[in-house]
């Protein structure tokens, strides 16, 4: 019951990425969709109506009365992260054009993630490749609240492609320039009096599902009283179809939540058996479930019956009632309920159990998705009834298979699922934060100042503590390198190796990386290298982490002026990379300046050139070096307007990004390159503007 799509432990799920099945009971919207279709060219439709309209069965409608390709994303509350968001909507467009390989799918796995500007310019790209026209669904999409998100779609709008009618579902307008689409005839709006059912609309839906003739006053009663809101006349149809078949037709209804409560609990979930209201009330607390899950958390046989639920019975009984279930996959594995009636059945429990027993179950739900690889979900089922400790350690558990494959996008993803107060107190937590100061801003030394101080509160015999205060060595390692003081780096690795568990490989490659430059800097070249190689002669290590210790060696060949070795370790490097489909944009930098200080700058210009070119899948830093080595070449070269043109079309990227350091880097840079061509003045000039703390 695989739902993942890659082998990359993202948190796509396919369950997400299937449209609600269309029942032969449903009424098809003929006079909507023919609505839809006329106005097909324009680049967005916005289907906004309040919850139980049926927006989502409509949209899924339109894609099978089309005909056309179509991706579709079920949207939550956990989409709320610019990086998740792109990449369901990107397996979206990859699942309707599957004979495309899409370019923005490496910016998912790039080392630092750009903005939303730079990834609808990546995705505008992809799609000026593809001829055939398709439809995009994000449905629930009341649930982003995202300023990040809002600004990429924003951008995707103002140069619409030509092949992507994007449809937003949605209880209410998202904070997009609506009224500006509207002028411009570049949006379709659907509101809630489109999606009122009409008088034959009611008629049709009546006699499909009661299998009976209806007379047109009979369909009038039912459309004024239910106000044409479709949940409504399905709840009704819910209630008659407990009736006797001799029974009327009469049924007297009013709008509103209050009826849609009472409903529920006298005229439908009154008449079902005991067993299958527990079930339900139980399974309410999830957002998808499935039969396995859903018999992890209802365990107990329940009263007034003699036969024991299951998992694959539960799930049967709904479909057999009808009962607001909406299929997730075409395995017909996964499910969740109508929004509203999971609402109401969890409004129900609350006041049917106390909150221990709510709590319990959410444990519960947590366990099951721990233990089947969803770690997202596992987290969040434990925070939901305030269970950190729980939560906690399912990170811990699940961290360093994540840091081995330097999925930091996934490790800062599970961060930002823990309320603040909880990070702040989590040593594990906060230093997990530590290693994303460049990508995501956070100050390295505050952060290790907090995580030191919580270290040394708790049982300094336990594996966990010690092995928190390795990974801060790491840090003190690193700081030792910086100010030169190569025994202490030597020591601290040392003293880390002896304590990270082998199967920490990305920590222990970064020991081992740290205690060769210390032997470096001590003037013994051999010892560093040496204890590379035996360290990357683990056959069992992952790719990634073999390319990061070659790196690491070509740095130690740098330092001490081997320009050849380094070259050559370089190129090794750069096809392993290649060969696994990793980052090669640092091996191709090392590889390019020591061409450059070598005065080969053909070759130099081979390697730094495509770093330079396709910034969005680049460290930002390695960028920027790479764009100043290349503005020296082309000045070497006498080809000063390229040199220009190159040089700002970076600084207009790296102006994009939420990442100030790089930009002052290349700031920096002019006023060395100024001074290098005896230009003072503009030296001075360009001086004066920096801003360096």
């Amino acid at each position: 019951m695989d739902q993942s799509i890659s082998l990359d432990p993202s948190p796509i799920l396919k369950t997400k990425l299937y449209p609600p099945s269309i029942t032969p009971d449903m009424v098809p919207r003929i006079a909507l969709l023919e609505r839809l279709e006329q106005n097909r060219q324009r680049p967005l439709t916005l289907i906004s109506a309040p919850a139980g309209y049926g927006k989502s069965i409509f949209a899924s409608m339109w894609l099978q009365a089309s005909g056309l390709p179509s991706g579709w994303v079920s949207l939550d509350d956990g989409d709320n992260d610019l990086h998740t968001f792109v990449s369901y909507m990107q397996a979206a467009v990859q699942a309707a054009v599957p004979d495309k390989l899409l370019r923005t799918q490496a910016l998912l796995n790039a080392p630092s993630f750009p903005s939303g500007a730079i990834l609808a310019r990546y995705l505008l790209a992809d799609l000026d490749q593809i001829k055939t026209p398709f439809l995009l669904i994000l449905d629930d999409f009341e649930y982003i609240h995202e300023q990040r998100i809002f600004n990429f779609l924003e951008a995707l709008l103002n140069h619409p492609s030509q092949v992507l009618h994007l449809v937003l579902v949605t209880r209410q307008d998202p904070p997009l320039s609506i009224a500006s689409l509207r002028a411009y005839q570049r949006v379709n709006e659907i509101r809630a009096r489109d999606l009122r059912f009409s008088y034959d609309e009611t008629s049709r839906l009546l006699q499909q599902v009661l299998n009976r003739p209806i007379s047109q006053e009979i369909a009038a009663k039912w459309t004024k009283e239910t106000e044409g809101w479709p949940v409504a006349l399905r709840l009704a149809l819910l209630s008659l179809s407990n009736r006797p078949r001799s029974a009327g037709l009469e049924v007297t209804v009013t709008g509103g939540n209050q009826f849609f409560q009472e409903y529920l609990m006298t005229e439908v979930l009154a008449r079902l058996p005991s067993s299958l209201q527990s079930w339900l009330l139980k399974t309410a607390i999830l957002d998808r479930f499935c039969a396995p899950l859903c018999e992890a958390i209802c365990l107990e046989t329940n009263d007034g019956d003699q036969m024991k639920m299951t998992g694959d019975l539960f799930i049967h009984q709904l479909q057999k009632s009808n009962l607001f279930l909406i299929g997730l996959d075409q395995q017909n594995e996964w499910f969740r309920f109508h929004h509203l009636f999971k609402v109401h059945l969890q409004q129900m429990l609350d006041r049917q159990l106390i909150k221990q027993e709510i709590s319990a179950l959410h444990l519960r739900a947590s366990r099951w998705f721990a233990e089947n690889g969803w770690v997202g979900d596992a987290i969040r089922h434990a925070l939901a009834p305030g269970d950190a400790r729980t939560a906690v350690e399912i990170f811990t558990l699940h961290r360093t298979s994540l840091m081995n494959v330097t999925n930091w996008h996934q490790l800062e993803h599970w961060v930002r699922l823990f309320p603040e107060d909880v990070v702040e107190k989590e040593p594990i937590l906060l230093l997990t934060r530590a290693y994303l100061p460049l990508a995501y801003g956070y100050d390295v030394g505050s952060l290790l100042a907090k995580v030191v101080s919580l270290l040394a509160d708790l049982p300094p015999d336990s594996p966990l503590t010690q092995e928190l205060w390795a990974e801060v060595s790491y840090f003190t390692g690193l700081r030792a390198i910086m100010e030169g003081q190569a025994a202490t780096a030597v020591s601290v690795s040392a003293n880390m190796l002896d304590t990270l568990p082998p199967e920490a490989f990305y920590m222990r490659i970064m020991a081992v990386s740290v205690k060769a430059l210390g032997y470096q800097m001590l003037g013994n070249l051999k010892q560093g290298i040496q204890i590379i190689q035996e360290t990357l002669s683990t056959p069992d290590w992952p790719a990634s982490i073999r390319v990061r210790g070659l790196f690491n060696q070509i740095m130690l060949y740098f330092m001490d002026a081997d320009l050849d070795s380094a070259q050559i370790l370089a190129g090794e490097g750069i096809k392993l990379a290649i060969k696994h489909n990793l980052d090669a944009s640092e091996l191709s930098y090392f590889a390019g300046i020591t061409y450059y200080l070598q005065d080969d700058l053909t070759k130099a210009e081979a390697h730094l050139l495509p770093v330079v070119e396709d910034p969005g899948l680049v460290d930002p830093l390695i960028l920027a070096y790479s764009v100043c080595t290349l503005t020296r070449l082309y000045h070497a070269q006498g080809q000063p307007e390229k040199a220009n043109t190159i040089f700002q079309k970076t600084r207009s990227y790296l102006e994009e990004l939420d990442n100030g350091y790089p930009l002052k880097v290349i700031e920096t840079f002019q006023v060395e390159l100024a001074l290098d061509q005896g230009d003072i003045a503009r030296a001075h000039r360009l001086s004066l503007a920096l801003n360096i703390d």
